[in-house]
């Protein structure tokens, strides 16, 4: 006996987690047992992307975006947007931190990050909520160190514009509509 059709077409989730990780990401998907994903990333709306992304203790993040697309596809009988799920996800990060006491620069950072995320979605009604994660790396695409100042990258050390790939993981707890 098949399944009862689970919901398809649009919706629009924001991973609710993002407020103590790495920010908020609001993404609009599409489709029916396979979508489309298309978000954007804030990272400044999360409490651990202050704590983690700058390069040491006297650095402040400064206004960081991201945007990004993806494919997930949902595992279950009766097709649409519900059971469990895998997807790719692509996302270019624009990174920026500020050092105004210790070595006087700014450090702009472009990453690419593809990553994969996995879970499982529940539906009611319209109302639909998602647990998972994602896993992948940033991938340093361009980097750019300014002084500040007549002082500015006042050490050997200050501005030499390294980056380094780094690991990227977060858990996710989506929470949307269908419409």
């Amino acid at each position: 006996m098949r399944e009862k059709p689970g919901p398809s077409g649009a919706n629009l989730h924001v991973n609710a987690l993002g407020v103590v990780q790495f920010g908020l990401i609001p993404r609009l998907e599409i489709g029916g047992s396979t979508t489309f994903l298309l978000g954007a990333h804030f990272y400044n709306t999360g409490l651990l992307s202050h704590v983690v992304i700058p390069g040491d203790d006297d650095e402040e993040l400064e206004f960081s975006f991201g945007g990004n697309v993806g494919l997930r596809h949902y595992f279950n009988r009766g097709g649409g947007q519900y059971g469990g799920y895998l997807g790719a996800y692509l996302e270019y990060a624009a990174l920026k931190m500020i050092d105004e006491t210790n070595d006087m620069a700014e450090y702009h950072r472009n990453m690419v990050i593809p990553a994969v995320d996995a879970g499982y979605r529940w539906v009611w009604g319209s109302f639909l909520l998602d647990l998972g994660g994602m896993a992948g790396a940033a991938v340093p695409v361009s980097i750019e160190d300014k002084p500040i100042g007549a002082e500015g990258c006042r050490y050997v050390d200050s501005c030499m514009e390294e980056s380094d790939t780094t690991p990227f993981a977060m858990a996710t707890v989506d929470v949307g509509f269908f419409f």
